[in-house]
């Protein structure tokens, strides 16, 4: 049986990817910083919970694209009103096809620092729909997923 504990252990020092440019990291930036002051509370909650399970993506302790992802995909559900733990438990547990997200030992920010470089990509690209209301809902296991609809 997995445990909390193994998932934990497992999920720490996840594929980071290359480098991201520093224009692209100002623009990054530039959006974070128009969002609301509970936008930007919302996210910074998120990455601490990630830094303090050690699988964090704050950018200024390296800019990768694993990191750029992750938080592009918040800025998205930030510029849209969807500042809810929920959304995100729902969009990771999409990308890695898992219910793991949904427990509740588990925070959400955990979640998220546990992608890898390919997972945070999925993860940019499946936010950008779930936004723009390209997405079904799917339950699976009792758990609410959700898929990429064409546009």
């Amino acid at each position: 049986m997995t445990t909390v504990a193994d998932i934990r252990q497992a999920w720490r020092h996840p594929d980071e990817g290359n480098d991201v440019n520093d224009a692209d990291t100002e623009v990054l930036k530039a959006r974070f910083e128009a969002l609301s002051g509970g936008a930007r509370s919302w996210i910074k909650e998120l990455v601490s919970q990630a830094k303090r399970h050690h699988c964090g993506f704050h950018m200024s302790e390296a800019r990768t694209v694993r990191r750029y992802e992750i938080y592009r995909a918040l800025i998205l559900l930030g510029e849209h009103g969807d500042c809810d733990d929920n959304d995100v438990r729902v969009l990771v547990a999409s990308v890695m096809r898992s219910d793991v997200p949904h427990w509740p030992s588990i925070a959400p920010g955990h979640a998220l620092g546990a992608l890898d470089v390919a997972g945070a990509a999925e993860l940019a690209r499946l936010a950008d729909r779930y936004v723009t209301g390209h997405v079904v809902a799917v339950v699976r296991g009792g758990e609410l997923y959700v898929e990429a609809v064409a546009a």
